[in-house]
């Protein structure tokens, strides 16, 4: 709950993905609850609705979630499903997230305003932002992969 709950507040999963999950789960788990027969209908609720439900059964970012959720972002780009400042400010969201929650210190926190200096050409290029966002999140593409295959 937590990944969709992150990813669709950052654009990086879309109501559709947590549809099929949670019609996935309707169809082979026989513990039903409210929030999932909720989401199956994600798809036409909304996002500000769909992440109602997220936000009453989610909890914050932790430290075996963010690698996932890097992983998505890395896919995502990759796959110019979003663009590199949305990337560069969903990895930025998710470390400032665990931070404030664990005090755990993850990198990527200035990733955003790297972005934005860089696009100002004010001081580095979008290049070089490419280059550190990659090798921030290049390393967890592989869970991001796999719990896009858990979910379909």
């Amino acid at each position: 709950m937590t990944i969709f709950r992150f990813g669709l507040g950052k654009a990086i999963i879309g109501p559709d993905t947590i549809e099929t999950w949670a019609r996935k789960i309707i169809d082979t788990d026989a513990t039903r609850t409210d929030y999932v027969l909720g989401l199956t209908d994600a798809g036409t609720l909304g996002n500000n609705e769909t992440l109602s439900i997220l936000f009453k059964n989610s909890d914050k970012i932790d430290s075996e979630l963010w690698p996932i959720v890097f992983g998505l972002t890395s896919i995502r780009l990759k796959s110019d499903q979003i663009n590199l400042k949305q990337a560069c400010y969903t990895v930025e969201q998710a470390s400032i997230e665990v931070f404030r929650e664990t005090g755990e210190f993850i990198g990527g926190m200035g990733l955003d305003d790297s972005y934005y200096l860089a696009d100002s050409k004010i001081y580095g290029t979008l290049k070089l932002v490419r280059e550190e966002f990659d090798y921030l999140t290049g390393e967890y593409e592989d869970l991001g992969r796999d719990f896009l295959s858990a979910i379909k």
